[in-house]
């Protein structure tokens, strides 16, 4: 078997954004000192993106925060072959969900809000926006659910069931939503909003430099963290 490498990432957090074709960035002005939990409804794809997504401003916060993270990787899915696309899969690892969501549907229930109150659906729009038709898998938990989502996409490639993965850790929390897990997650200071991104794939499948990843590469969402500011810092 191949190594299986990461070759691209991508990140959004409160005080910023970055990607290995961006290097790490600071929000614009406009954004004043940083980005809160608030301000993550106020990102709008323009901000980042000068290619249109028509179905950006009817998603969820946490679909919003996925895309913008998957956009960032800038990988031209479109010149991808459709038998290569057949074999791309898309995996997220979360906490809070679509908590945030769930309170919108419950104060006002309505079938275009209802549709995300499930926390695949984000792997459902970057999947459907890029035609992406290999295995997916979504992962909730408190804090680590003893494999990362990047141990998870290595597997799968490893025993052939994908040729690549998209890889996200991503959580979209409201101060709302927050104020309901306060006393009920151990860390809850880090229950805010971020997102990040990373693409790996067989080694022999691709001409890009990347990071090899063995097959246990670890528990923690701070491993994803890690692992983009890496790669983005080499930009």
């Amino acid at each position: 078997m191949n190594d299986v490498i990461a070759i691209r990432a991508a990140t959004m957090t409160p005080t910023g954004y970055g990607s290995t074709s961006l290097g790490l960035q600071t929000w614009p002005a406009n954004h004043g000192e940083g980005a809160d939990g608030q301000d993550l409804a106020t990102l709008s794809w323009k901000d980042l993106f000068d290619v249109p997504c028509s179905r950006f401003g009817r998603m969820d916060l946490l679909s919003r925060a996925g895309l913008m993270g998957a956009e960032l990787l800038d990988i031209d899915f479109g010149a991808v072959p459709e038998q290569t696309r057949n074999r791309i899969g898309v995996c997220m690892q979360t906490r809070g969900g679509t908590l945030a969501t769930d309170m919108e549907f419950l104060a006002d229930i309505g079938p275009s809000t209802f549709i995300y109150t499930l926390p695949s659906s984000v792997i459902g729009e970057i999947c459907i926006r890029h035609v992406l038709r290999g295995p997916s898998l979504c992962l909730m938990s408190e804090s680590s659910p003893g494999r990362s989502i990047v141990t998870e996409a290595v597997e799968r490639i490893a025993t052939g069931e994908a040729d690549a993965m998209l890889c996200l850790a991503c959580e979209a929390a409201t101060p709302d939503s927050r104020s309901i897990v306060r006393s009920t997650l151990v860390d809850n200071n880090s229950f805010g909003w971020y997102v990040y991104a990373v693409y790996v794939v067989r080694s022999d499948l691709t001409e890009e430099q990347g990071v090899a990843l063995p097959i246990t590469s670890g528990s923690e969402i701070e491993e994803i963290d890690r692992l983009c500011f890496r790669l983005c810092g080499q930009a």
